[in-house]
């Protein structure tokens, strides 16, 4: 006769991470509903990123070159271009990704109404969480302070 054991189900990971308080990206302690990251404000066809392209502002540094264009619209849009030839494989690349969106969900309600394009250069590859979001503010400031509408 075959005598199988209870399973014992534990908590998944994200319980436990609820359960001990923290977080897996600790960019800044607020909370995730206060700012959504609307659909809305993605750029997601090939001509509005070719609109960008065509007429900028550039800040560049050794981890992104951000390229910034009035957008006439209402809200900040956002568009990534994380090349697998500069940055590497798929891991790497949606980290880098990942740590984008979060800190332009963070800083979007700083910024003024801009179509934004984020290139990756081959200095984020390496880079670390920290100073990833280090440029990323960086350019948050240099583009509020670009756009800004003349007083």
């Amino acid at each position: 006769m075959l005598v199988v054991a209870p399973r014992v189900v534990s908590a998944s990971r994200s319980e436990r991470r609820l359960r001990s308080g923290t977080r897996s990206c600790p960019i800044l302690d607020l909370p995730a509903p206060a700012r959504p990251f609307q659909p809305a404000q993605r750029l997601r066809h090939k001509s509005e990123f070719d609109r960008v392209y065509r007429d900028s502002r550039r800040s560049t540094d050794a981890c992104f070159a951000i390229l910034t264009r009035n957008s006439g619209g209402s809200i900040p849009r956002l568009g990534l271009s994380i090349a697998a030839r500069t940055i590497g494989n798929a891991v790497r690349r949606n980290r880098i990704k990942r740590l984008i969106r979060e800190s332009f969900r963070q800083h979007q309600h700083e910024l003024p109404a801009v179509d934004i394009v984020v290139n990756a250069r081959s200095g984020a590859r390496d880079a670390d969480n920290a100073t990833i979001v280090r440029s990323l503010e960086k350019h948050w400031r240099t583009v509020i302070k670009q756009c800004a509408p003349p007083q």
